[in-house]
């Protein structure tokens, strides 16, 4: 009996060589060969699977039948025999598994290398019987392919050739927008690849090797197309859809993804809307803007038994939206009660027929559909079911009495001065939030513990909340005082100088920063202080907050940063770092304040020098004049380059000294010392400069 399993073990080891033989790297040659040889064997040798099967029963019923030495009658000899059987029954079972397992592993790799050798034949002999000829008539444009390109697509099932990117568009289609006819593949360019058109059309097909292009692959769309999309509404491309009957042309694109045929959203009308195709010059029933206007391209839904037709974008319009430009929510309504209330955004009149945001309070204020949800306008959250919060009035600081408050940017009392001294007498007093001088009548509070520092009477009142009708969030306000917070500052702000995002001038102040995660508009005191609307001396009509892009009417410089005031009647731009620039001023030379004069009308015999650069000044343009003594400055002269650089920097580097200084003569001392070495800077600059 140890015979049979003595050639089992052979078997086995037999099958481990020839399975490690046919899983080694050979030519393909000696590949074949050895699966050949392999196969011859496997019939033949299937009997060892018979063989390994029996064995595995008779091992069974010996388990069953074998007598047990459990008992203390057995001898040490008797019980380590029997241990013996148990021990050579499992390992026979395992060269029985072994050798089933194995033979089956040896056919399937011979079986699998044999499928490769049949599909190796099929290819071979199908290249032989077919090769690729030049293209003859592409089945869906049914234009003659060039000899000159690489790439085309067959269907052997069909025996049908497309170009590349004909594959991907049928011959004849049936659209929604003409159901009356089918329409015709048209394709105007003979060598059309999916690469012409745009990059998210491009499926699986096109590989690295259909991605290269042939010299005459880049083509420009041709100047004979001069048909419109019904569609889209834009030029017609190379490849479209025609009706010849018709003369209905739609772009291939826009077969792809076709609009959808029904919208029901009873937030906008309580019936279900339809496809309109046809554009009307009628005005959309939500917005106001003519359907058939080709700068807005949309789909067009239509409510036949109401009259209704909008825009497919205007049907999804938020029903209840809050904007910086207004202290209430808006809500969207069809019909406006009065017909003389101008837009919020644009300034232009708001039609009482069609669609529009109007106040929920009952206020006269209304914005147009498409003015209201543009995205620097609106936050882009409907807040239609989310409860209203209180509004926030939290004044920035406490009142002690009539002419005392405590406000939360300093750590002593503040009382309310009038700045009654002259020029001789007054000492250089600068706002800590605005960065400006205090001016002689104004009125400002000033530390009671004598710690120089000041605010404006308007600056101590600046809210800590604040919407900025050219910012779609709220604004927080943020000040680099008191002292503990100081470092915290710096830490942010390297020199502790920052960059209003509307006027782009650095300032050191007061700072309303956007409160959103990831928003960096910041703005300072002087452009946050503006209202809406702006009277300034320099024009006889108000000036609105815009985000019209153009040219300033006072520096002349083209702005597009989408921060401007503009007059609605004259379209006049004046860019915020004009409209900040201080109208009185202080010369350290000048007793008196100086005006801010706008200009001569006729200045052809008007002659003026500037004071401090004695250069000529030119009467058209802004300068600073004295009215009392005649004397006439440049405003870069004393402004600075930048306007408003000459405060900013010596608001910075006084208030860095009086924050070390522990007496107020050591920081008057200080203070005046800088006032004349920066006029003197100054002065030498402007010299330089007018060479």
């Amino acid at each position: 009996m140890a015979l049979q399993w003595l050639i089992l073990s052979y078997v086995v080891a037999a099958e481990v060589v020839i399975a490690v033989v046919l899983t080694l790297p050979y030519p393909m040659l000696v590949k074949k060969r050895v699966v050949s040889l392999v196969s011859l064997i496997l019939q033949p040798a299937a009997s060892i699977v018979a063989f390994a099967g029996f064995q595995l029963l008779d091992i069974y019923w010996k388990n069953e039948h074998r007598l047990s030495c459990s008992s203390e009658v057995c001898t040490a000899t008797e019980r380590d025999r029997y241990e013996k059987s148990i021990y050579k029954a499992q390992r026979n079972v395992v060269l029985c598994a072994g050798g089933i397992l194995l033979y089956w592993c040896i056919y399937r790799i011979c079986k699998y290398n044999k499928d490769l050798e049949i599909l190796e034949e099929t290819e071979k002999r199908y290249k032989d019987e077919r090769y690729d000829p030049p293209l003859s008539v592409c089945f869906t444009c049914k234009d003659e392919h060039l000899e000159g390109s690489k790439y085309h697509y067959y269907c052997a099932t069909c025996n049908l050739e497309f170009h590349r990117g004909c594959h991907r568009f049928p011959p004849e289609v049936i659209h929604p927008f003409h159901p009356s006819h089918p329409l015709t593949f048209v394709c105007t360019n003979p060598v059309f690849h999916i690469s012409m058109l745009a990059p998210f059309w491009k499926d699986e097909s096109m590989n690295s090797d259909a991605s290269e292009s042939d010299d005459d692959d880049v083509v420009s769309v041709s100047e004979e197309n001069v048909g419109k999309c019904k569609c889209c509404w834009r030029p017609r491309n190379e490849s479209y859809y025609h009706c010849f009957i018709c003369n209905f042309s739609i772009n291939a694109l826009c077969t792809r993804y076709r609009p959808p045929l029904i919208i029901s959203y009873l937030k906008s009308h309580q019936h279900t809307l339809t496809l309109f195709h046809t554009r009307l010059p009628l005005p959309c029933n939500a917005c106001g803007v003519s359907l058939d206007d080709s700068t807005y391209k949309d789909f067009v839904y239509a409510c036949l038994p109401c009259s209704y037709m909008v825009h497919r974008n205007c049907i999804y319009l938020p029903r209840v939206i809050k904007l910086t430009r207004h202290p209430h929510r808006l809500s969207f309504s069809s019909v406006l009660s009065s017909n003389d209330i101008p837009c919020g955004v644009c300034r232009q009149s708001v039609s009482v027929n069609h669609g529009q945001y109007s106040c929920n309070k009952g206020c006269p204020y209304a914005v147009h559909s498409k003015c209201a949800t543009r995205d620097y306008v609106w936050d882009e959250k409907d807040l239609e079911g989310v409860p209203e919060e209180p509004v926030d009035v939290t004044e920035p600081f406490t009142r002690i009495d009539e002419s005392t408050i405590r406000h939360f940017s300093h750590d002593h009392h503040l009382s309310l001065y009038c700045n009654d001294k002259s020029r001789d007498e007054e000492e250089n007093k600068f706002c800590q939030g605005c960065i400006l001088p205090i001016m002689v009548s104004e009125k400002f509070y000033g530390c009671v513990q004598q710690c120089d520092y000041i605010l404006h009477e308007a600056c101590a009142c600046l809210p800590l909340i604040k919407n900025y009708p050219l910012h779609r969030h709220s604004l927080i306000l943020r000040v680099p005082f008191p002292p503990e917070h100081h470092e915290l500052w710096f830490e942010e702000y390297d020199e502790g100088m920052f960059q209003c995002s509307s006027c782009y001038q650095e300032c050191c102040g007061f700072l309303y920063k956007c409160g959103e995660e990831g928003c960096k508009f910041q703005l300072d005191a002087r452009c946050a202080s503006l209202p809406d609307p702006f009277t300034h001396g320099s024009h006889g009509h108000p000036f609105f907050f815009s985000f019209t892009c153009g040219t300033c009417m006072v520096c002349k410089i083209f702005s597009f940063s989408y921060s401007m005031l503009e007059c609605v009647k004259s379209k006049s731009l004046l860019c915020l770092k004009c409209a900040t620039i201080p109208c009185v001023a202080h010369y350290i030379y000048d007793r008196h304040p100086l005006t801010l004069c706008y200009g001569e009308e006729d200045a052809t015999n008007l002659t003026y020098w500037c004071e401090i650069c004695e250069s000529n000044i030119d009467a058209t343009k802004w300068f600073y004049t004295c009215n009392c003594c005649g004397v006439t400055l440049h405003l870069r002269c004393l402004l600075g380059y930048t306007t408003g650089s000459s405060y900013t920097t010596l608001r910075r580097e006084v208030g860095a000294q009086t924050q070390r200084n522990e007496s107020k003569l050591g920081s008057i001392l200080f203070r005046e010392m800088v006032i004349i070495k920066f006029s003197r800077l100054q002065f030498a600059k402007c010299i330089q400069r007018n060479k």
